[in-house]
């Protein structure tokens, strides 16, 4: 959904920044990617696609990442509450968000930051294979 029209010249020092949202993550699409459903006020929690910022994980496709889908949504099932900080992220100087979705830092119930989490059993991964598992881009 677009910004609505009067939002566009909303004045920049009325202008909130993005989170702490709260919410509860409700699943990985990949290795570095989430969905969270986050409060945005009068009882509404939309799922909102994040992709972790820090990390250099491999794509859907390529070895280690359904090893690593399982890893986040082992400490992170369905339901877990967590905190939402994000940022829109420029392309090509546009406003659009990469890939439609926001970067951002996603921690868990008891203050654990799931970025720190994912590249933690990546690192785990690359032991157990013996080789680093290739980035995605």
């Amino acid at each position: 959904m677009p910004k609505p029209t009067p939002m566009l010249s909303y004045p920049a020092k009325e202008k909130l920044p993005y989170g702490p949202w709260i919410g509860y993550f409700d699943r990985a699409t990949d290795p570095d990617t989430v969905v969270a459903c986050v409060s945005v006020g009068f009882d509404l929690y939309p799922p909102v696609s994040i992709r972790l910022r820090g990390l250099r994980a491999p794509e859907s496709h390529q070895i280690g990442a359904d090893e690593l889908v399982a890893a986040i949504e082992r400490v992170a099932p369905y339901g877990t509450h967590c905190n939402v900080y994000s940022e829109k992220t420029p392309r090509s100087g546009d406003q659009k968000t990469t890939f439609a979705r926001y970067v951002g830092d996603v921690v868990l119930s008891g203050n654990r930051d799931l970025a720190a989490l994912v590249n933690a059993e990546i690192k785990r991964l690359e032991e157990q294979l013996g080789h680093e598992l290739d980035p995605g881009l």
